[in-house]
Parts: C-alpha cells; sequence; structure tokens
C-alpha cells in the first residue's frame, strides 16, 4: 500500500537526495526543472510568500515518485485563495511528478491531499506536458478520488526542429520571414561585427563560465528592469546546473562587447532557453539574430530541439520567425465540493473558458492507421482500383515532393 510523506523544507528534503536522484534519472523528462538541485537553487530566492510542500510517496518502503508542490495565496474573485501548485513560476516550460511512476504518484499524492483538505482551497497543476508525457494521467488521478478538472490551456511554446542541415532549415523559410531574418543580419552588422559565443557543459572550460555569468549581470545591471530582479535566481540556477552538467549560456557580441546573452538547461532531447537579457538602445533585430544564431550552434551540436520558455523576451521573434511548431502546455484544475468558493470559481471558469481540443492521436496509433492504409491499398491494386482509391497516395505518403531548389547565396551569413 501507497505511503505518501510531506516534507516542508529543504533541509529536511535532502534526505531524500539520492533517492531522488534515482527516480530523475530514470524519468521519462529529465529536465534540470524536475531535479533536487534546481529546487534547491530555486527556494533560495522564491521569497516568503509560499511554502514547500513536497509529497514523497513510497510503497514498501522504497521511495517510487516524487511530486514537487508549494502552497501559497492567491487574489481571485471570491477573495484570497491557498493554492497548491507547481513551483515553477515560469522558469520554464513543462513540469511534473518525478520518476518513472507518475501515473502511481499523482494518485497517491491526491490521495493524501484529500485526506488533508484543511490546509488548502485549490489545486492547480499548470505547466503539464498533457500531449506527450501526462497522457490524461493528471485528470485520472483526480477521477480516482471523485473529483472532476477543469483543464485549460496555459501557455504556448514556440519550439524550433529543424529536421534537416541548417541551410535546408534557412532555405525553407522562403519569402517574408527570410527577409526579414535577413533584414536583421544586416541591421545588427551596420553597428559592427557580430559574434555569438556560446558555452555548455561537458562541451567548454568551466573557467569560462564565470566570463559568461559577468556578461550577463552587465547586461542585467545596464538594464535596469525586471533582468535585475531575476538576476540572483539566475546566477543561482546557472551555478547548479553546471554542476549537473546541463548548463547552455550563450552570449552575442557587436566589437567584442557583450550586448545580449540567454541561458538554457539541456535536456535529453535538446535545449529549453529560460531567460534572455539584451541592451536596451540597440534594435529589435538583436533577438531574431541571437536566436539565429544560437540555433545554428544548437543544431551543430546534436540537439533535436529548442524550446523557448513563454516568460523568455525571445518568445516572440521565435514564434514569428523561427517555430517550426506551438506546443500547448496546460493547466488542470480541481478542488472537492466541500470548498464552496474554489468549486464556484471553478464552475465559473469552466463555463466561461472555451472548450480545449481533445488529445491529439499518440504515434502508435497512427502508425497502426497507416498500415491499415497500406493493407486497403494492396487489396485496391489486386482488384484494379489503384487509380480511383485514395488508400494509395496516403499508404506512399502523399504526391511526390518537389525537389528542393538550391539555397539562396543570401543564406551564406549563416554559413560562414
Amino acid at each position: 500500500m501507497f505511503q505518501v510523506f510531506e516534507v516542508n523544507s529543504i533541509e529536511e528534503l535532502s534526505t531524500y537526495r539520492l533517492a531522488w536522484e534515482e527516480l530523475w534519472n530514470r524519468g521519462r523528462s529529465r529536465r534540470f526543472q524536475l531535479s533536487f538541485p534546481w529546487l534547491e537553487a530555486y527556494w533560495k530566492y522564491s521569497g516568503t510568500d509560499r511554502n514547500l510542500k513536497v509529497l514523497v510517496a513510497t510503497l514498501a518502503g522504497r521511495v517510487i515518485g516524487i511530486l514537487p508542490l508549494v502552497s501559497k495565496k492567491i487574489e481571485s474573485r471570491l477573495g484570497p485563495l491557498n493554492v497548491v501548485t507547481y513551483p515553477l513560476d515560469g522558469w520554464g516550460c513543462w513540469f511534473g511528478p518525478v520518476g518513472p511512476n507518475s501515473a502511481a504518484t499523482l494518485t497517491a499524492g491526491m490521495r493524501y491531499l484529500s485526506r488533508a483538505k484543511s490546509d488548502w482551497d485549490l489545486l492547480d497543476f499548470s505547466y503539464t506536458d498533457r500531449d506527450r508525457l501526462d497522457l490524461g494521467r493528471t485528470t485520472t488521478a483526480a477521477r480516482n478520488i471523485g473529483w472532476s478538472t477543469l483543464e485549460r490551456i496555459w501557455q504556448t511554446v514556440p519550439t524550433i526542429q529543424p529536421r534537416e542541415s541548417w541551410g535546408q532549415f534557412l532555405d525553407r523559410k522562403r519569402g517574408k520571414k527570410l527577409d526579414r531574418i535577413l533584414a536583421a543580419e544586416e541591421e545588427l552588422s551596420s553597428h559592427g561585427k557580430v559574434k555569438l559565443k556560446h558555452y555548455r557543459s561537458d562541451f567548454s572550460d568551466r573557467n569560462e563560465m564565470d566570463s559568461f555569468l559577468q556578461a550577463w549581470q552587465d547586461i542585467a545591471q545596464a538594464a535596469n528592469g525586471t533582468d535585475l530582479n531575476e538576476l540572483p535566481m539566475v546566477l543561482s540556477m546557472a551555478e547548479a546546473a553546471e554542476d549537473s552538467q546541463l548548463l547552455d549560456l550563450s552570449l552575442l557580441t557587436i566589437d567584442n562587447k557583450p550586448v545580449a546573452a540567454t541561458v538554457g538547461f539541456v535536456h535529453p532531447h535538446g535545449l529549453e532557453i529560460v531567460r534572455c537579457v539584451c541592451l536596451p538602445d540597440l534594435p529589435a533585430a538583436t533577438l531574431s539574430v541571437l536566436l539565429g544564431r544560437l540555433l545554428e550552434q544548437s543544431l551543430l551540436l546534436g540537439d533535436e530541439s529548442v524550446e523557448i520558455c513563454p516568460a523568455c523576451s525571445l518568445k516572440e521573434p521565435a514564434r514569428t520567425l523561427w517555430a517550426t511548431k506551438m506546443l500547448n502546455s496546460y493547466r488542470y484544475s480541481c478542488t472537492p465540493l466541500t470548498h464552496i468558493r474554489s468549486a464556484a470559481l471553478l464552475k465559473y471558469h469552466a463555463a466561461t473558458t472555451p472548450r480545449v481540443s481533445q488529445k491529439r492521436i499518440s504515434e502508435p496509433l497512427r502508425q497502426n492507421r497507416q498500415v491499415e492504409k497500406i493493407h486497403q491499398a494492396e487489396k485496391d491494386c489486386q482488384t484494379g482500383n489503384a487509380r480511383t482509391s485514395p488508400n494509395i497516395a496516403a499508404a506512399t505518403g502523399g504526391p511526390p515532393r518537389k525537389t528542393a531548389t538550391p539555397a539562396s547565396p543570401r543564406l551564406k551569413i549563416y554559413r560562414q
């Protein structure tokens, strides 16, 4: 039988550090934000407006999953509510349980919370990767204890997945997008010689990291905005990510002067960029140039995808110029009916929120349907209906693709 232990301090949680590390290594989403070092770095500067509420699920004395949560007060239409939620706060794209047993962890955690309903009003699981990882586990866990969930789109995540060489990827952007990309390069080059410096754990000398972080600090101080307020958190997370060999830093310079920088975290399938800083007196084209050159470097390092955190200032150029797809993160809210204010609030949002589309077809199901079309196409060929059968094109992947035209000479600016 499952047992759940609630941990409310980092000091006490450190006793589970080895178990956490083992679960993280066995999990399907080995992102830095799900690791203990990230939570430790986050908690140093998270403020005093929240309480740690980590649920450790065990079975037969063995830790099988960890559900990192925080409890904080928020203002709502019906007054202040004590909300239990994930601790990401915009420092990434996705979050969820730690370990390979996410369904069991969510179920055990919600059962525990259902028996301890006096210290919270609403459960709010944001940043959920519904279509690739969660796959209905959160709603099922809530349904198992008799709760209904309100599903809403939380954020859109610009994602770049160049499945070919860098030149071919740019060549596919012929038209207005490519013109804007090249115009941005030309505009920034008029200010001086533009160069990108890149740092990644395992590929770079650790002594270089200090110069990158110092440049970040100088740019943030010159900008004198929210970037400066976030500086302690950025430095803390960067140090922790470097210790975990998951840090990625980039620095854009003009005539060797640092003008913009990014910090990101490496995961098994690519890179997640969480923050960017830029000098305020530079043209808007700076961010496009920075992202373009970082994407080229990322592709050379073998990254399958690059995701831009919605709280990052690179989101807009990524969305308008570079993204190959926009992924949705989802928000699941639930509460027992005995919490009258929270239940009324969810009913209000359910009535006023557009209905979320159904989950997309999973890849195995797509493959099964493709196999069925191939078998039907073979039968059509045997019966003489090959010309009129719609299964022929579907089975062969559709009509022949056009031969790619040679890359434009204007693209050489990215290939040098």
